[in-house]
């Protein structure tokens, strides 16, 4: 994988969740097919985007590929072809909420080829509760502000998490902003995620926990592992590998949500 197909990853993932404009100045590269959606438990339907990188030096623009059929079932025998409600992005025709402990289907077929993926949708993990406290001392990892804790309860198993956070209704986006875990040092019993973002008095902050299985899990790492780099003798960006078939960009995933909002007072 060249490294602006990398870039492209990472934007659309963000672009996918927040839908914000990113300009960046990129080296050419040959069109390829990206793929990109997780079935959630806290959505009545089903959202999946299907576009193509282009020429960087041409456009920012991702264009989607609307003409394409996305397919969408699941080992229940629940099927449904979405449209197209925008650029690339596709919604189930009907209600299809995601049932924790099944697995999901993908089969796309556009520009005359067929992409297929396979999902498996985790259960909901809680969260019980979440604390904040003002952080005083100024050091260049925190500013002073308040900072979120929450507390939830373990599945006994083997979870693992991503942690999106919202201030305002914005996403915390940046590239060092992915959080993700697992609750190898702690199964089965609480778990507490110390949350690196800043809040100030007033804000209103959201928390999404995102119970995503291991494939997933994996996926993350290496994404982050070569958006943060490993320093002069790290490996080319070549080892981010999706689970869409016949060789497009993306993945497609499952993910248990649970959401818990309070006001910074």
């Amino acid at each position: 994988m060249k490294i602006h197909d990398l870039i492209f990853i990472v934007l659309s993932l963000l672009l996918f969740a927040c839908e914000q404009e990113v300009e960046l100045q990129l080296k050419s590269s040959e069109p390829r097919v990206f793929i990109e959606g997780f079935i959630r438990t806290d959505s009545l339907y089903q959202r999946i985007s299907v576009r193509k990188t282009n020429n960087f030096q041409e456009s920012n623009n991702y264009p989607g590929i609307n003409d394409a059929i996305v397919i969408l079932s699941d080992d229940a025998g629940r099927i449904d072809t979405l449209v197209n409600i925008s650029n690339g992005i596709f919604r189930t025709s009907k209600v299809f909420e995601g049932t924790p402990n099944r697995n999901y289907f993908l089969k796309i077929f556009a520009e005359g080829k067929i992409y297929q993926a396979k999902a498996f949708l985790p259960e909901v993990v809680k969260i019980d509760t979440i604390i904040y406290e003002y952080i005083n001392n100024t050091n260049i990892v925190r500013e002073p502000g308040y900072y979120l804790i929450s507390i939830g309860k373990e599945p006994v198993g083997i979870n693992y998490y991503r942690v999106l956070c919202f201030k305002n209704d914005s996403l915390f986006n940046g590239i060092g902003d992915y959080f993700i875990t697992d609750d190898i040092l702690v199964d089965g019993n609480s778990i507490f995620f110390a949350l690196p973002f800043k809040f100030d008095r007033g804000d209103t902050a959201k928390l999404e926990l995102w119970n995503i299985d291991q494939p997933t899990f994996y996926y993350y790492v290496s994404l982050i592992k070569q958006l943060l780099g490993g320093g002069p003798f790290a490996p080319p960006a070549d080892n981010v590998k999706g689970n869409i078939s016949n060789g497009a960009l993306g993945y497609f995933g499952g993910c248990g949500v649970y959401s818990y909002s309070l006001v910074i007072e």
